[in-house]
């Protein structure tokens, strides 16, 4: 504690656990700051500690979601690969390297290393596949040849994307890499006897579909019988659409688009059985000679338990991302009323001091209730119904007249205010409803705040009983206001938000319309 009074500086304590009472464990994080009290203008050191145990948990359920990921891909072969387009630099994981022939660490991370490797015959259609991705942003998705520093040939499947600056060029792409050479080997291995060909069909692990370049099929094996549900003289009789529910048909368009133009083609797809139901299913197909003509042999596989552990993955791993946040903002609610608690302690020690204060702990105080409703649950968006009635129930305590205003609410639909104007439209209906609260004279009436619907937008109606605005009050030129509306007049945005106060029989009218950008659009609820 004196190295901090001598060195005048906030000092951060590193983490330290502790077992509460309980035989719970915690960590803590501490910051010590020095300050002089205004008593007696001793130096003294205060001291917050946070108890940070469920951000670590969270951070370690994160690490163990990213180890989880990479294992799957390491047991499933897959590589995956991220290249610099500016700097040529190519990072990849320790899977890709072998699917080279090389051990991890021995091939060299360039695009130019990565080209050399590449068999003879397929750069230049590798590195016009490259391009057409760079230059117009679709997905690359190729089969090529790799040649092994022991001489022998093996295919690989690549596929990814282009990730652009907020310039928008072109500065990565991602993707993945897999060894296909197991599948064309099968392939090549069909052309050579019609035995080998019927003993591949009927001994797959996988469903194989023949058909014509027009989409008919015209040969199938048992696992297509037994994935599909229908017999072969069935499957016979059919044409490809008919084996895809109708919102997959663009895939299947794009499949055969594929096979046409590059002789092979690699989808994710919805099969659909013979009872109605839906398979997800990855489909390799590729073109090949049968009986002397030209036709598409299609490997089903069905990635059914595959899709269902991945959704499982991106929920938990939404879970968590929803807690964290949702922790964070938790948090900082708590330091933002902490700091309204220090200041509310300087106002009472110092009376001098009550009055200047006091905008500010309002200010803060509006700020902590917008991340209290973020922190509440994982919408992204926060109703404005929710922040009234929150700013409503925490702004009386402020005025010292422990009054609540009565909050009436009539939309149909929640009203969500946008992100980037919750905090500035709740500092502006902070101070309409903390005025209105402290100026409020007549004890038989309530102050009244009406939370309305009005012609695709909302509107907030905030009425102070007995109240008199100045003669010489005009909002609109800034004429007769006080610091508070000074700050909302400057935190009005330029469209969107629309305030209006006059004086009536009733008392003062605060009307503030509010139309987007500053809430949502109804339609995108």
């Amino acid at each position: 504690d004196q190295a901090v009074l001598d060195s005048g500086l906030p000092k951060l304590i590193p983490e330290e656990e502790f077992v509460d009472a309980s035989g719970n464990h915690h960590i803590l994080q501490t910051i010590k700051i020095p300050f002089v009290t205004s008593n007696d203008g001793h130096k003294a050191v205060l001291g917050v500690a946070t108890d940070i145990t469920e951000r670590k948990r969270a951070e370690t359920a994160l690490q163990l979601s990213e180890e989880r990921l990479n294992r799957s891909l390491h047991y499933a072969n897959i590589g995956i690969w991220d290249w610099n387009i500016q700097t040529g630099a190519l990072y990849w994981s320790e899977r890709v390297a072998p699917l080279f022939g090389y051990k991890p660490g021995e091939m060299e991370t360039s695009y130019d290393a990565f080209i050399a490797a590449i068999h003879p015959d397929d750069r230049s259609q590798v590195e016009r596949s490259v391009n057409a991705c760079v230059e117009t942003g679709g997905d690359y998705d190729i089969e090529h040849r790799v040649l092994w520093p022991d001489g022998s040939t093996h295919w690989l499947n690549e596929s990814g994307g282009v990730v652009y600056g907020p310039d928008g060029i072109a500065e990565r792409m991602l993707g993945v890499v897999r060894d296909v050479t197991a599948r064309k080997q099968a392939a090549q291995a069909v052309l050579k006897s019609e035995y080998k060909y019927r003993a591949i069909m009927e001994n797959a692990s996988d469903a194989i579909l023949i058909g014509t370049m027009d989409a008919r099929v015209i040969d199938a094996n048992r696992r297509a019988e037994e994935l599909l549900g229908y017999t072969r003289n069935e499957l016979l009789k059919l044409h490809a659409t008919a084996l895809h529910p109708k919102e997959d048909h663009p895939t299947l368009e794009a499949a055969f688009h594929d096979l046409n133009t590059k002789g092979n083609s690699l989808y994710e797809h919805l099969a659909l059985h013979k009872d109605g139901s839906v398979i997800n299913v990855e489909v390799a197909a590729t073109i090949i000679d049968y009986k002397s003509e030209k036709v598409v042999m299609a490997i089903f596989r069905d990635i059914t338990a595959r899709k269902l552990a991945e959704e499982e993955r991106l929920k938990q791993a939404k879970l968590q991302r929803d807690t964290l946040i949702r922790e964070v903002h938790h948090r900082i609610k708590n330091n933002l009323q902490g700091v309204v608690g220090l200041l509310r302690q300087h106002a009472t020690k110092n009376p001098a001091l009550s009055e200047p204060l006091e905008s500010a702990i309002n200010q803060i105080n509006s700020m902590a209730v917008v991340h209290g409703l973020y922190g509440q649950d994982s919408r992204e968006h926060i109703v404005l119904c929710e922040m009234v009635t929150a700013i409503c129930n925490s702004t009386g305590g402020l005025t010292g007249k422990n009054i609540n205003p009565h909050v009436t609410v009539t939309v149909d639909t929640p009203v969500r205010v946008s992100k980037e104007e919750a905090v500035p439209l709740a500092l502006i209906l902070n101070e309409l409803i903390f005025n209105a609260i402290k100026h409020h004279t007549d004890d038989a009436a309530l102050v009244q705040v009406d939370v309305n619907d009005e012609n695709g937008g909302a509107s907030v109606h905030i009425v102070t009983p007995g109240s008199r605005l100045p003669a010489d009050f005009d909002f609109a030129t800034g004429t007769g206001l006080g610091t508070g509306l000074k700050l909302v007049k400057s935190l009005l945005p330029n469209s969107g938000c629309l305030l209006q106060i006059k004086s009536n029989d009733a008392g003062v009218s605060a009307e503030l319309r509010l139309s987007p950008p500053v809430i949502m659009p109804p339609h995108s609820l």
